[in-house]
């Protein structure tokens, strides 16, 4: 088995993953100010009631969706940044 140390492919990495859960949040936040725009409009009727109180519980889950991202993210920068260490050292 062959470990390639590239500490760009992880940084690339990072930056893709904080850019989609960046892209995710605004989704949530979108979702739910479209939905309160709805129930404005007259959309109050008991299904409507369900999928906002689903929407607003979901809305926790990708809270913790996205601190488990940032636990990923931080993980990466460390190894990123023990690669790059590594490779700076002169002898």
């Amino acid at each position: 088995m062959k470990i390639h140390n590239d500490f760009r492919c992880l940084d690339q990495v990072v930056k893709v993953i904080q850019q989609e859960t960046e892209e995710l949040s605004k989704m949530r936040v979108q979702l739910k100010e479209q939905i309160d725009v709805l129930q404005k409009s007259g959309f109050n009727d008991a299904k409507f009631i369900e999928l906002k109180t689903a929407i607003e519980k979901s809305g926790n889950t990708m809270n913790e969706f996205n601190k488990s991202m940032q636990k990923i993210v931080d993980e990466l920068n460390k190894r990123s940044k023990i690669i790059k260490e590594y490779y700076a050292v002169k002898l």
